[in-house]
């Protein structure tokens, strides 16, 4: 019973993860669950499934997770949204957990235009943090500039997707029902662009050895049969290949909007 709750806890379901919470909080209090006392330890970056999480962990179960490794203090920061801060800070209020929401993005330092800062092959672009955020209810100004942040993120998604679509063929992708279904909030990265890749080439491939020569011939370097059981490798790849500096899909000059001080804002804001 445990486990399937566990198990529900990254359900697309809102109203299922938050029942499912609410069980195991049950079993805690009845005994039926013991949990740690909180030590040293902290994670406050984690990405729930509101932007890409590799295990599909929900802003619930990221705190429950948390909670029963006894975390001092967890956070969620998810790309571009603020979608998983009021369900991540509910869980934290319940489970007695110390917790904190924001957001990442990338942004274009202008004064840096020519030097690498924190992504790689991408001079002038970091990615930046906002957080401190105490609620996603926000003002209507920021609430555009939310819309904003998530409709640039989107349109380059399709736009660079588009142009790895014609180099992966015949593994082709359509936006909204191989890539948005991934996400409960349609909030598509990067991430889920490769997992669908590498689902659409499955279906496609059914042999294992049809399938690693193809991502062996069109990723130019040696995939093997033991990198497709395990995942991560693949995608990884896949990602640095064709979406990263120098790939079919990378567009120099594809710069995102200059957020920093509007980011100090919207968080000041957001009470």
């Amino acid at each position: 019973m445990i486990e399937k709750l566990e198990h529900e806890l990254d359900s697309f379901n809102s109203e299922q993860r938050k029942d499912a919470l609410l069980a195991l909080c049950e079993k805690v209090n009845s005994g039926q669950i013991s949990l740690p006392e909180a030590g040293t330890a902290v994670n406050i970056h984690c990405h729930t499934f509101f932007s890409y999480n590799t295990y599909g962990y929900s802003p619930s179960k990221f705190a429950w997770l948390a909670r029963k490794a006894g975390l001092a203090v967890a956070g969620v920061v998810d790309f571009d949204v603020l979608d998983a801060l009021d369900e991540f800070l509910d869980a934290c209020q319940l489970l007695g957990l110390k917790g904190c929401a924001g957001l990442e993005t990338r942004v274009f330092v202008p004064e840096f235009e020519d030097r690498v800062i924190n992504s790689p092959g991408e001079p002038g672009i970091s990615y930046h943090m906002g957080v401190g955020f105490p609620s996603a209810n926000v003002p209507e100004r920021q609430k555009k500039f939310l819309a904003g942040l998530r409709e640039t993120a989107q349109r380059r998604n399709q736009e660079l997707m588009g142009r790895v679509n014609k180099y992966l063929h015949p593994a082709e992708l359509d936006y909204e029902r191989d890539v948005l279904t991934l996400t409960p909030s349609g909030n598509a990265t990067e991430r889920h662009i490769c997992s669908a890749y590498a689902r659409k080439a499955a279906e496609i491939f059914d042999r294992p050895d049809e399938l690693a020569n193809f991502w062996s011939e069109k990723l130019g370097m040696e995939i093997t049969a033991s990198q497709l059981l395990d995942g991560r490798d693949l995608l990884n790849a896949i990602r640095a290949r064709t979406m990263k500096r120098g790939g079919v899909g990378y567009l120099a000059g594809n710069r995102p909007r200059l957020v920093l001080g509007v980011l100090v804002e919207l968080r000041d804001d957001a009470h």
